[in-house]
């Protein structure tokens, strides 16, 4: 049957979902897939709106405009499809853009549609675009399903059964092929598929595929000699910037990989790979500024994912935070409420009004607490931290991620490291935590200045503990200030600090003066938990110091009258 009944056949009973803002654009598409036959035609000028209509029906072809006005765009609309699996498994996905600028088209087509269409186009355009994407989804249909199910094996079987009958699809076949090879970890097999590939005919998708090979391979500099040929065919393939930076970062080669990767965040700025790249490229250097600005830019192009968005914001105070401790600059420091509260202000409001789940009033109140622990006001955030914590202590396990890490992160930034463990504890091991979120929450427990911090206070209150049972009291209080050396702030030690002071003060032992100090210095640690909401072990113990002081007071009162 000739190309063109072909694609006429294929089209029959075709169902088409079109996502453009303009009506007068849906109207245009309406005509002209009547005009091919096709009647069963939907549309939709949101994503929100888009979203109702695929929770609820399927579709064979779906056209999607890029910019969709305010809202999500058509890019974050197919990366919707994808993820939450709504996409029939042979539907085709088309792309559709006003915006012919390299930016656009490259962040376009990172969602792999299976074409892209620049506006204005004729209706034969059209056509002869959705005719060859239909003619090769179908003679392709086999093996696309055998990929789908994983079925390595039958991949390969039906890639050369193809070859063999001079498909004139045989490069995508050989580059199909060459990818179930290396699944079923036969790389020198997908070398040889590619390398008899490029005897036919040179190809930038056989060198770039050949370049993955050898990186698994791990013959590096194979790999960016065919990186680079492939780069000469097509210099915005962004797959190979990607592989490039992946291979220096392997070899240590840090400066290399950062200009490759700023090099592709130049040339498509609206792309979330190549920003995720950077970001885990710069976590890897502890490079907290660039994280910060990665993270700024993800959350211009998630600003309408909300759960998304809560998430990077998240990450986004907890990078600013670290660049300012770490810089060790005065300047920075200062800057920091600044930063943080310019970007909350701007994002936030999104936030509460696009999820249910999200308090704005909690979420500010925990950032500041951090701000002030940051800034040189740790019992000020740590007063903060601890009224948050009593009013969602029915609810810890459901708090927000966004919210819950920000409180976790305040406590060990006080060292308050019991209190923060046992809040973790609380937490289901399942409930799932964004990669980015749960990587710049650890940078807290892992930078060598606060794990040192920890290795040091955890040391002495171990050995104060141990004293204290032992009954050498004297010892135990010297540990205890040790620890509170390390983390003034840290409430557990400042109780078995009081607790060994009144031990001191109780026991026959040091002179009147002595005690005198003891009762001051007890009095002191009490004072510095007044106010704080604590836990009902911190409570219970508190109550039990404050009662027996209260008698030794008296008593001492007595004494003097």
């Amino acid at each position: 049957m000739p190309e063109d009944k072909q694609g006429i056949a294929l089209l029959k009973d075709t169902r088409v979902f079109l996502v453009d803002d303009h009506k007068y654009f849906q109207q245009f598409m309406k005509n002209m897939l009547q005009q091919f036959g096709i009647a069963s035609f939907t549309a939709a000028s949101t994503v929100e709106e888009a979203k109702r209509i695929c929770s609820r029906h399927q579709f064979d072809l779906y056209l999607v405009d890029y910019n969709l006005g305010s809202g999500e765009n058509g890019r974050q609309f197919i990366h919707y499809l994808h993820r939450f699996n709504c996409l029939p498994p042979d539907s085709l996905v088309f792309m559709v853009t006003g915006d012919a600028s390299r930016a656009m088209v490259l962040s376009a087509i990172e969602e792999e549609p299976d074409d892209y269409l620049i506006k204005p186009f004729s209706m034969q355009q059209f056509r002869q675009r959705l005719d060859r994407s239909l003619l090769r989804h179908n003679a392709l249909r086999d093996v696309y399903q055998a990929q789908r199910e994983h079925r390595h094996q039958d991949v390969i079987r039906l890639c050369h059964e193809g070859i063999s009958k001079m498909s004139p699809y045989s490069m995508d076949l050989r580059l199909m092929l060459s990818e179930a090879s290396i699944k079923t970890g036969d790389c020198l097999q997908a070398k040889s598929i590619l390398e008899e590939g490029l005897s036919f005919r040179e190809s930038a998708w056989y060198r770039l595929e050949l370049g993955k090979v050898c990186f698994q391979l791990e013959d590096y500099e194979e790999a960016l000699e065919n990186l680079a040929l492939a780069q000469d065919k097509k210099p915005f393939m962004m797959e190979i910037y990607r592989l490039r930076c992946a291979i220096y970062t392997k070899t240590g080669k840090y400066e290399e990989a950062d200009r490759t990767i700023s090099d592709a965040v130049t040339m498509s700025p609206q792309s979330s790979a190549l920003l995720n790249m950077q970001f885990d490229l710069a976590t890897a250097q502890r490079n907290y500024l660039k994280m910060r600005d990665c993270i700024a830019s993800l959350m211009e192009l998630h600003r309408f994912e909300t759960d998304r968005l809560a998430d990077l914001l998240s990450c986004y105070v907890h990078t600013a935070i670290l660049f300012a401790i770490q810089s060790g600059e005065r300047y920075h420091l200062d800057m920091l409420p600044k930063n943080i509260h310019s970007t909350t202000r701007r994002f936030v409001p999104l936030l509460a009004a696009g999820n249910t789940d999200f308090s704005q009033e909690i979420f500010e109140s925990a950032v500041q607490a951090r701000i002030d622990i940051t800034t040189g006001n740790p019992f000020k955030g740590k007063k903060s931290i601890y009224k948050l914590l009593d009013s969602i202590s029915d609810s810890v396990p459901s708090v927000p991620e966004s919210i819950f890490s920000n409180i976790t992160a305040g406590l060990e930034q006080l060292g308050d490291y019991e209190y923060a463990q046992s809040l973790l504890k609380q937490r289901s091991e399942k409930q799932e935590t964004d990669p980015m979120l749960r990587t710049t929450l650890e940078l807290f427990t892992s930078d060598d200045s606060n794990k040192k911090r920890r290795e040091k206070y955890h040391a002495s209150n171990r050995s104060g503990i141990q004293a204290y049972k032992d009954g050498n009291y004297q010892l135990a209080l010297q540990h205890f200030e040790e620890a509170l050396h390390k983390s003034p702030t840290n409430t557990f030690a400042i109780i078995n600090k009081a607790q060994s002071l009144l031990k001191l003060i109780q026991g026959d032992s040091g002179g009147s003066q002595k005690k005198e100090n003891y009762i001051t210095s007890c009095r002191s640690a009490l004072n510095s938990l007044s106010g704080l909401p604590l836990n009902d072990e911190f409570q219970a113990r508190v109550k039990d110091i404050e009662d027996n002081l209260a008698e030794q007071e008296a008593l001492r009162y007595r004494k003097k009258k």
